[in-house]
């Protein structure tokens, strides 16, 4: 551990504030929420239910599937690691608890920053910290109103996960000298800029290409068919492509 002159110390203190899982992994939670919820959506229409019905069970049912697992989060770098407090979104009596733990330098194995398109299709940046071992795992997305935050946190931590790798004989991004026990701090590569997420682009921009020539030359499809092709197919492959090959991860 370095003084307080030392570059380990640098940028300790600092905050970000957000809301994650208890797991990190928000998928799962989402996947859980809705197969939950179409079984509600297939008892209550086998129950002849009206649909005014239906839709505020749904929403209620994902709700109440989802908010268990959803946490108010608070990181603070610090000198020996990050620190990491979770506090429940909605609680009943005592549950779930709050979690406090620290991921020490050495524990984390890798981290990523990168962004998602929101449902206002806008893009937000996130941050993923990974532990070496176990399922430890800390995902937070910037908050809107002060992204500034999410900015001043990210360069702190990469300048000391840049720092950390330095001290211990490794390159800032991440390159452990040859022949050397040291395990550094890497810092994964987006999903797509990745090889899985390149391939699924290209595979939608062929897939894209191919259904558009077919309906234009063989005059297939109905007015449906062209709503979907024009305003959910080829923005997305577009985006997948941009993301992909154009655009470079924060």
């Amino acid at each position: 551990m370095g003084t307080e002159s030392d570059p380990l110390n640098s940028n300790s203190g600092i905050h970000l504030y957000g809301r994650s899982t208890a797991s990190g992994r928000l998928m799962p939670v989402v996947l859980l929420a809705v197969a939950v919820g179409m079984q509600v959506m297939f008892v209550l229409f086998a129950a002849g239910a009206p649909i005014w019905l239906v839709l505020p069970a749904l929403l209620a049912t994902l709700f109440s599937v989802m908010a268990p697992f959803l946490r108010h989060l608070n990181l603070s770098l610090e000198t020996d690691g990050v620190q990491v407090d979770m506090r429940p979104m909605f609680r009943l009596g005592n549950w779930p608890a709050t979690k406090s733990f620290r991921l020490l330098w050495n524990e984390i194995g890798h981290y990523e920053i990168g962004s998602d398109m929101n449902r206002a299709l806008a893009e937000k940046r996130f941050l993923i910290i990974q532990a070496r071992k176990g399922n430890k795992r800390i995902r937070i997305t910037e908050n809107e109103n002060d992204r500034e935050a999410f900015t001043r946190f990210s360069k702190a931590l990469e300048t000391r996960i840049g720092n950390w790798n330095t001290v211990h004989g490794a390159s800032p991004e991440g390159q452990a000298e040859q022949g050397s026990t040291f395990r550094p701090i890497r810092k994964k590569p987006g999903f797509y800029t990745r090889f899985f997420g390149k391939t699924l682009s290209l595979f939608f921009l062929f897939l894209t290409t191919a259904v558009g020539t077919l309906m234009i030359t063989e005059g297939l499809g109905s007015g449906g068919s062209w709503f979907r092709l024009l305003f959910i197919l080829v923005p997305g492959t577009a985006y997948m492509v941009y993301r992909s090959f154009i655009k470079n991860d924060p």
